[in-house]
């Protein structure tokens, strides 16, 4: 009796040592390609005569290469499988691969490892890591720049490869150094955006061993149109032509208007534009049509021509209106004061002309003595033996301006009579502009 006892504890302690599971590998698909992922059935017999849960790991760093399920609770002496499939990434490089997993019995923590092996097919070299434009909205005249990064997924070094970009009707290739496998590599084009590029949404396409990909960008819309003027003016007849040019990226329809008084409608000619009556005379309308890098000319005159027998009276009236309002002044007074004469000059621009380089020049006659410490400006004093003359520099006279010099003089000898004194005289370089008076003056000794 004891020794049946003794064997039954033997065979109950060898059925514990001996494992509760086997595992058997199905391969259903050993090659993962592009469009088809590899498929294994991993088979779990459990030989224990309970319930058993089992827990299936891959034991790879491309963990997001395969998917499975965690667990699996299986029937006394009957057996599962685990699906396992395995999808290789784009960067997955073309070769053949051993990977290992676990099944462990979590009710025991009994842990067995095998591997399954698998080849990654690829239909291609080279394999599209990014591609990225640098800006997406841009405007004419500046660069689209277009990067991208390449990775070599065969198994052996590739040579004489080759990426195309095309983009805004123009296309450049790049050709690739030698790129070993699993290798990266990027490259970079740059293209001008023409000035008159239409605006909206552009493709840029690049194309990789037949292969097309698309990456977008905007160009914005720009508005520019420019005026160009010239006249030519022959004092009766004034002739202008405008230019407007379109330096933007779109077809504008461009309107220019210009208003003319009611007294010069009648000598006012522009045969192209459309005419109608305004509050203050007429006006007069074009309309036309430009295309990007487009330009358009309009024209007109006026004839300022009147009856040849009020002529000479409108001419007479410009000139002395002319002198009138385009005069340049130059006024001097003297006073006489214990034996000496103080003299004022003063310049004034009544005129609408702004004059550059402006000298005021006076002459003094030798029988006077000017005193050189002067109240204002100080002039330019230079002798000589028939008298001394001065000079004030005017850098510029605009109009309105308005200036005063004064300075003072003693007689040398006396003068019982007076004195006469020449004219002041304003120049513009060369050119006299106005004079002064002849003063007489007399000292009060």
């Amino acid at each position: 009796m004891k020794k049946w006892i003794v064997l039954l504890a033997g065979v109950i302690l060898f059925t514990g040592i001996i494992s509760a599971f086997e595992i058997e590998i199905e391969d259903v698909n050993d090659r993962a390609t592009t469009d088809d992922s590899g498929e294994f059935k991993i088979h779990i017999e459990n030989t224990a005569n309970e319930y058993r849960t089992f827990q299936m790991n891959v034991l790879d760093y491309h963990r997001r290469w395969y998917s499975h399920e965690r667990r699996a609770t299986i029937e006394p002496q009957d057996s599962a499988y685990f699906n396992l499939t395995v999808s290789p990434g784009d960067d997955a490089v073309q070769d053949l691969y051993r990977t290992q997993f676990s099944i462990t019995d979590l009710e025991t923590d009994e842990r067995k490892t095998d591997s399954i092996r698998f080849r990654v097919v690829r239909d291609r070299n080279l394999n599209l890591d990014s591609y990225s434009i640098e800006e997406n909205a841009l405007e004419p005249g500046e660069t689209v720049e277009v990067s991208a990064t390449v990775r070599n997924v065969g198994s052996s070094t590739l040579e004489n490869e080759t990426l195309t970009f095309e983009t805004l009707n123009n296309s450049k290739s790049s050709e690739l150094d030698p790129l070993t496998a699993g290798g990266l590599r990027t490259v970079t084009e740059e293209f001008e955006i023409n000035d008159s590029e239409s605006p909206g949404v552009k493709k840029a396409v690049l194309d990789v061993e037949g292969r097309e990909y698309i990456e977008e960008f905007n160009i914005s819309e720009i508005v520019d149109i420019r005026e160009y003027s010239e006249t030519d003016n022959r004092i009766f007849v004034v002739h202008e032509d405008l230019e407007f040019e379109n330096f933007g990226n779109l077809e504008e329809t461009h309107v220019y208007e210009r208003e003319v008084p009611s007294y010069l409608a009648p000598v006012f000619y522009a045969p192209d534009a459309e005419e109608k009556d305004s509050d203050s005379g007429k006006l007069y309308r074009w309309e036309f049509e430009l295309a990007p890098g487009e330009s358009e000319t309009l024209s007109m005159r006026t004839d300022y021509w009147i009856p040849i027998t009020g002529l000479v009276i409108l001419l007479a009236g410009f000139i002395g209106l002319k002198k009138l309002t385009s005069s340049v002044k130059v006024l001097k007074t003297v006073e006489s004061i214990d034996g000496k004469i103080n003299i004022t000059i003063e310049v004034e621009n009544d005129s609408s002309k702004v004059f550059n380089d402006v000298v005021l020049e006076e002459f003094i006659p030798n029988v006077l003595d000017v005193n050189t410490s002067f109240d204002m400006a100080n002039p330019e004093v230079k002798h000589s033996k028939d008298g001394s003359s001065l000079k004030w520099w005017i850098n510029e006279l605009e109009p309105g301006d308005q200036r005063i010099f004064k300075y003072s003089v003693t007689p040398k000898v006396e003068v019982e009579e007076g004195i006469t004194i020449r004219p002041s005289v304003l120049k513009e370089g060369e050119k006299e502009l106005a004079s002064s008076q002849e003063i007489e003056a007399k000292f009060n000794l």
